[in-house]
């Protein structure tokens, strides 16, 4: 390793983590934006008054991570979501657990979700001209068929995420 080896590491690693920061920043000014506005309360207060179940909020979130999963970052996303979805499943009676690693799941197959699918193009990266972007596309089609699988287990028994935090208690 070399002195100029070791600057550009650190160079590159000052980089990411302002830009991490910057995120970080934008999403605390949003998030202050939102409750100054009401925003949350009003998103809230909609819900409750069409009287949407907590298996309805968790669908249509599903719907809206997944679709933004396969264009922005996962921490930008959810900096961006969690303040606008907490207070609703929070309203709705869901469990914040359970919430919590269905969020993770639904972000986890936008992540590697064509057109996009970030994840993709990490393994284009690594793999470089030997292997089409096609063929990766292809060979995801089988994990994103069991992120599936496993995240309507995960909705349909709750308790299989619930099982280990409820013997913490």
């Amino acid at each position: 390793m070399t002195f100029e080896t070791f600057w550009n590491s650190i160079r590159d690693a000052a980089k990411t983590t302002a830009a991490i920061f910057g995120i970080g920043l934008a999403a605390i000014l949003f998030t202050r934006f939102l409750a100054f506005a009401g925003i949350q309360e009003i998103m809230v207060d909609t819900v409750a008054a069409y009287g949407v179940g907590p298996l309805e909020i968790i669908l249509v979130a599903m719907v809206i991570y997944v679709i933004l999963g396969m264009f922005l970052d996962p921490l930008g996303l959810m900096l961006l979501t969690l303040p606008i979805f907490i207070p609703i499943f929070d309203e709705a009676g869901v469990n914040m657990i359970w919430a919590g690693v269905l969020i993770v799941k639904f972000i986890e197959i936008g992540f590697i979700t064509p057109p996009v699918g970030m994840n993709a193009f990490v393994i284009k990266g690594i793999v470089g001209k030997e292997v089409p972007l096609s063929t990766i596309f292809r060979g995801l089609t089988w994990f994103i068929a069991v992120e599936i699988v496993v995240t309507g287990l995960l909705i349909a028994f709750p308790a299989i995420s619930l099982f280990l935090p409820s013997l913490m208690q």
